[in-house]
């Protein structure tokens, strides 16, 4: 403390592992069916030639060593103006580069570079990322984590019956630590998958040519597939961290003796939110939607965003959000034995 001022400061670092496998506890081989086609799960299951309704494997399954960094500091100043008025003064800064493969096993498909033919073109690996002009995380870190604070609380009448505060400032996280990381581990070329989809009318294999049965593999089929048709995980290599600007005013009055009453004004506005496009980023485009709705095979040549069939997974910082609310508050403390608080918050 320095006169009227109190003064503090911080600063964290941290180092954080985390190895996981990308696939959770769900493991190599999926097998799904419902009992639809002959009343029975088991059944549809054993049945000679009854194709499997839906089958998906991974050509192996890997651990993926994730490693962060966190650093941030703060300064912080509550000056004492005057008698009843009390200020408040701080910034934060808070850089939190993306996480990345200890091993390098990963890719991060990027629509901005894919040719229009080749899917493969669209992909960036970790151990070529500084050819591409990326970290090894595939995602490039943000520096802009400076984040002011101001507080206020001022004794209106001097007599302690009265106060306003007031609060304002900006505050950054980190989110979903490695879920994206893990996404771009199951990209080629560390690993390939195949999915059958979903198949409830096929009785054969000669319905559904890359389905199997559960004793026929169907390996030459489901071989090739996998090298042409599988899950693509993106993940804009311009992605942000969420941010949230928050402010608040409130007035304090004492009403009675022993008995407060609050109203306040709270507001949020946040940005560059998390949002997961799961699978739907190579969606059917507006002007084909009419057709598939009538039948159209929607995996036509050209139908979809990006011209291919494969399903992509996206991870953007695109989401938004706004809070505003009046808070009313009551609270009278014990006195004769009684006490109650009572609240109300209407807020959009």
């Amino acid at each position: 403390m320095i006169g009227p001022h109190d003064a503090k400061f911080g600063v964290l670092f941290s180092h954080n592992i985390k190895n996981e496998q990308p696939s959770g506890g769900s493991g190599i081989y999926t097998i799904q069916t419902d009992g639809g086609r002959t009343g029975s799960l088991i059944t549809d299951l054993l049945l000679r030639d009854l194709p499997i309704l839906q089958y998906t494997e991974l050509q192996r399954q890997d651990t993926t060593f994730g490693r962060w960094h966190d650093f941030e500091f703060y300064g912080t100043d509550t000056w004492k103006a005057r008698p009843g008025l009390t200020l408040t003064f701080g910034v934060r800064y808070s850089y939190f580069p993306p996480a990345y493969a200890d091993d390098d096993r990963i890719s991060n498909w990027i629509p901005e570079r894919y040719d229009g033919v080749n899917l493969s073109s669209g992909y960036v690996r970790a151990d070529q990322a500084e050819a591409a002009g990326l970290p090894r995380a595939l995602v490039n870190p943000y520096k802009g984590g400076i984040q002011p604070r101001l507080g206020l609380a001022w004794d209106v009448t001097g007599d302690g019956k009265m106060a306003l505060r007031l609060g304002f400032g900006r505050y950054i996280s980190r989110s979903n630590v490695i879920a994206s990381l893990l996404r771009m581990a199951g990209n080629p070329p560390w690993t390939t998958s195949v999915d059958t989809g979903w198949n409830s009318g096929a009785v054969s294999l000669a319905d559904c040519p890359t389905c199997r049965t559960l004793d026929n593999p169907n390996a030459g089929v489901l071989s090739a597939r996998a090298a042409e048709v599988g899950a693509v995980n993106s993940v804009d290599p311009n992605f942000r961290p969420p941010e949230s600007w928050q402010w608040n005013l409130t007035v304090s009055r004492e009403v009675m003796k022993n008995t407060v009453a609050e109203v306040s004004y709270v507001g949020n506005h946040g940005l560059h939110i998390w949002r997961l496009i799961n699978g739907g980023y190579n969606a059917v485009r507006p002007q084909f939607r009419s057709q598939v709705a009538n039948g159209a095979d929607a995996n036509t040549p050209g139908f979809r965003r990006f011209g291919f069939s494969n399903g992509i997974t996206r991870d953007e910082s695109t989401g938004d959000s706004n809070y505003h609310g009046m808070q009313v508050w009551i609270d009278r403390r014990f006195t004769n034995r009684l006490a109650f608080q009572t609240a109300y918050t209407w807020s959009h």
